[in-house]
């Protein structure tokens, strides 16, 4: 191993652990997402309830549906990152394999373009119900 190989190998070995780092993240991420969605379901109307009692009736009803769609497509931004980071990794495996010229990186390149503008599209929905969750949110201010 010459000089010039070990800066690289540290390299890829870097990019191997950040890429397995962002996707044990991502599934820590769904994982909570899928938890917290059904507790949101059921829950809605104690929440609302709670507010109320703490704040009395000035404050609107909880947007459940709003929260619920953050969260949904929080989970399919999620989902995709994964996804964009196990390609990146296949991609590191094939650098250090010594070639990464081969076939299938076209094509993993081709999907993590799809899967990021996937996620950049799926941020449109997410701000608009985002800005109703903050309205909402905002009526805290007031009640004060």
């Amino acid at each position: 191993m010459t000089m010039t190989d070990k800066p690289s190998d540290l390299l890829l070995l870097a990019g191997k652990i950040l890429a397995v780092l962002m996707q044990v993240f991502m599934a820590i991420g769904a994982a909570a997402l899928v938890i917290a969605i059904p507790v949101i379901i059921f829950m809605q109307g104690r929440i609302t309830e709670h507010v109320r009692a703490e704040y009395g009736e000035t404050i609107g009803a909880f947007p459940a549906l709003s929260v619920l769609g953050l969260m949904a497509i929080g989970l399919g931004i999620v989902a995709m990152v994964f996804v964009f980071f196990g390609k990146l990794r296949a991609i590191i495996g094939t650098v250090g394999d010594g070639d990464p010229f081969v076939p299938e990186n076209a094509d993993r390149l081709n999907l993590m373009a799809w899967l990021q503008l996937g996620t950049q599209v799926l941020l449109i929905p997410a701000v608009a119900l985002g800005l109703f969750v903050a309205e909402w949110a905002g009526q805290f201010e007031d009640a004060e």
